[in-house]
């Protein structure tokens, strides 16, 4: 393969991993196609995405694709600094191991592997996941490895935003639960069938082993069983009544707060009921001051309660206390479930907000290079569709380089966003996209446009921005700023893929720059 299609084949890579990552924002099922399609596309036996969780000090696997036998799935997890991955996530250095026999931290996780290529994804100056690559045989590791870092650095703002998303729709489903929850408390004639309701709810959201609630017995002061929700048969039958001052129950109703045990063979006011449960939550109800029971949770897993968990939790046993003094607290609720659907109309409204900032270069306000890439893709099948010419423009601004140098890079950024003004007034037809291509290079995308046509916009475009004339004294060009057009035009057929359209207009580029700069030159 000659260095040319070599490009050509990366860049298509290239292209296929960008649409797989920003065909959806759930993370998981993108991530899981970037790893199969990066497998069959680089041919690696083993390819991994694990996410690093800094605050619990593991990297954990969201997608694997591998076509040889290996311990690796999605949820499975080491401690930072374990491994070659482990490496990566605590050094944020790519690591690349031509014999893993030699490496002293490689850890054997899928069988006969030789080689390995371990790469940090980051954004924002955090290591926020490892892209990790496994083959069998020996691979010329350094001539793939600048592709692999821009798959890397291409994946990173993919998982930001999914990550994004992901976390305002784990807020979102937390809202609901919560209105949901108050809903049937509002609803609810009796008090024990809305406790069940509630345990209920909650054992299946977060798969506890136990959910239950005691109220205090304001004759004896005995804590008595009001609701409980089991995932599995338990054995011993939990305690219809119970003492105020016995076990981590007990200590959450002394002491008025929480009480979080992680591990409770560690805790001596533990009282064992069910042999597998290693952690537990007892939350006391609390209401104007006094103490009106307490929610108990306990799971199988170890760290099963994080932050947002337990505040979570600790907001629903709040409401608790407001469903056993129901009705003094009717009016109080009502403002909460309004509160919160103004709260899930913001975070729909951010959440789409968020949707069209990605699409947008800040510098210019014009689309970015992930929005034109998306389009070409989508006016390509559209012209196929309709056997209709789609036509290409690639702008760039004259010595560019030279102004920044003299200038600086401030108002280097404003000529970019006066010049970009005129692109966009210079193409307004519907359907046209002006794009911020990359640097000081832009890109309009005109579908159903000829070839005769596009060159008369292109030429309207070059002498619109001439005629700004925006002082540039270190062109050779003119002594304004002035761009470079390069035009190309094709009807597509679906034996050709969108990239060859892009290079035909580069090269007419090219050719503009040869012929002195300030030009428009149209590919053959």
């Amino acid at each position: 393969m000659t260095g040319s299609e070599q490009g050509a084949r990366s860049l298509e890579i290239l292209n296929e991993i960008a649409r797989a990552a920003t065909e959806g924002l759930e993370l998981g099922p993108m991530l899981q196609g970037v790893t199969d399609l990066l497998q069959q596309n680089l041919d690696w036996d083993h390819v991994g995405f694990a996410r690093v969780d800094g605050e619990r000090g593991v990297f954990v696997c969201e997608a694997v694709s591998s076509r040889v036998p290996s311990e690796v799935a999605p949820g499975y997890s080491r401690e930072i600094g374990s491994g070659v991955v482990g490496e990566v996530a605590e050094t944020a250095q790519p690591v690349v191991v031509e014999d893993v026999r030699r490496h002293p931290r490689y850890v054997a996780a899928a069988e006969g592997i030789r080689c390995e290529v371990c790469l940090p994804i980051v954004h924002g100056g955090e290591v926020v996941a490892i892209l990790n690559f496994e083959h069998g045989a020996p691979r010329p590791l350094e001539r793939e490895l600048p592709l692999l870092e821009a798959v890397a650095r291409q994946l990173a703002g993919a998982v930001a935003n999914a990550r994004l998303h992901e976390e305002v729709f784990r807020r979102a489903q937390q809202l609901e639960l919560v209105s949901d929850l108050a809903r049937a408390a509002l609803e609810a004639e009796q008090l024990e069938p809305v406790l069940k309701r509630i345990t209920e709810r909650l054992r299946d959201r977060f798969g506890f082993l136990l959910a239950c609630v005691y109220l205090v017995d304001p004759q004896t002061s005995r804590l008595r069983l009001q609701a409980q929700a089991t995932r599995a048969p338990i054995g011993k039958p939990i305690p219809e009544a119970f003492s105020s001052s016995r076990g981590i129950i007990g200590r959450a109703v002394q002491l008025r707060r929480a009480q979080l045990v992680v591990d409770v063979r560690s805790d001596p006011d533990y009282v064992h009921l069910v042999d597998s449960v290693t952690s537990e939550l007892a939350l006391p109800i609390l209401f104007q001051g006094r103490t009106l029971g307490v929610f108990n949770f306990e799971n199988d897993r170890a760290q099963a309660f994080s932050g947002d968990t337990v505040t979570l939790l600790q907001m629903i046993t709040d409401q608790i206390a407001g469903v056993v003094h129901l009705a003094s607290v009717n009016r109080r609720l009502s403002e909460m479930a309004e509160e919160l659907e103004t709260a899930n109309r913001r975070l729909h409204e951010l959440n789409r907000t968020l949707e069209a900032l990605s699409t947008v270069d800040s510098l210019t306000g014009l689309a970015n290079r992930r929005q034109f890439d998306r389009m070409l893709d989508l006016e390509w099948r559209r012209a196929i569709r309709g056997g209709s010419p789609l036509s290409l423009l690639l702008i760039d601004i004259d010595f560019f380089k030279r102004y920044n140098d003299s200038h600086g890079h401030l108002r280097g950024d404003a000529v970019l966003a006066e010049v970009a003004n005129v692109l966009a007034a210079a193409f307004t037809r519907a359907g046209d996209l002006v794009a911020r291509y990359g640097g000081e290079e832009f890109a309009a995308l005109l579908p159903n446009t000829t070839a005769e046509a596009a060159g008369e916009l292109a030429e309207i475009a070059r002498a619109r921005v001439e005629a700004r004339g925006l002082p540039h004294p270190a062109s050779d060009a003119a002594r304004v700023v002035t761009v470079s057009v390069g035009a190309a035009t094709t009807v597509p057929d679906p034996w050709r893929l969108p990239p060859a359209l892009v290079e035909r207009a580069d090269r007419a580029l090219y050719l503009a720059k040869g012929a002195g700069r300030n030009c428009l030159r149209t590919s053959a």
